[in-house]
């Protein structure tokens, strides 16, 4: 029973109803990738072209629509205290080779991120998101990275066929989206603290019309007790 009780509560803390943090990444990407005709797949069980390595939970190869056809972008996910970026980028290396992949995406953790991080920053052929699998706003980064991550598979291709001109719109466009999520980051930041002193002004309104709701009670209890004695004394005058 009390282990019962335990997964209950731990359901509860979550929207995701406990799932693994890789698991949950999975289902963002997977659902992404399905409506651009791309396919994603689990990997994190699986060794890869690395002997017994299975660094690269998630692999997503490009659909035969896209420009990039059969191109590959890997991601790993980590929930785990003390990685940093130089970390990060090692790992996305060896992912990328052990999946066979152009472009790399690596997901923090909000919950153990290092302090000071940007949500969403790109090192070449890399891309570095913080991620927030209990709270779905998040997820926009998670999509971001994946778009962005097969613009950069479209471009290596593109590199080859010479098409400088469709290149230079395309790292304008990756730019773009860069500067534009730190701004929808700083936003967010910004309401998030506009929320909490609307908030606090909220409660101290609350406190304020509740003292004042008492004080008139306590007047108008004075002034019917005055009321009755001034009644009192004007009866045992007109008695005299």
């Amino acid at each position: 029973i009390g282990e019962l009780k335990a997964r209950k509560e731990e359901a509860a803390r979550s929207t995701r109803h406990g799932i693994e943090f890789e698991e949950c990444l999975f289902s963002v990407v997977q659902s992404e990738a399905q409506r651009s005709g791309d396919v994603a797949e689990f990997t994190q069980s699986n060794a890869g072209l690395i002997s017994r390595c299975k660094v690269g939970d998630v692999v997503v190869e490009l659909g035969p629509d896209c420009a990039a056809p059969g191109a590959r972008i890997v991601f790993e996910a980590k929930e785990v205290q003390g990685y940093d970026d130089r970390q990060a980028l090692v790992e996305l290396e060896t992912a990328r080779k052990n999946r066979g992949a152009q472009v790399g995406v690596f997901a923090y953790s909000s919950k153990t991120a290092p302090a000071g991080l940007e949500p969403f920053r790109r090192f070449g052929n890399s891309i570095l998101v913080i991620w927030d699998n209990d709270d779905a706003a998040t997820d926009l980064y998670v999509k971001v990275a994946l778009t962005l991550a097969k613009a950069l598979c479209v471009g290596e291709q593109r590199k080859h066929a010479a098409e400088a001109a469709d290149l230079a719109e395309m790292e304008h466009g990756v730019r773009e989206i860069e500067t534009r999520i730190k701004d929808l980051d700083q936003i967010q930041k910004s309401a998030t603290t506009i929320k909490n002193g609307a908030e606090t002004i909220l409660k101290h309104e609350h406190k304020l019309r509740k003292t004042i709701d008492e004080q008139i009670e306590n007047l108008r209890e004075r002034i019917g007790a005055l009321k009755g004695l001034v009644g009192g004394e004007a009866g045992g005058a007109s008695g005299t």
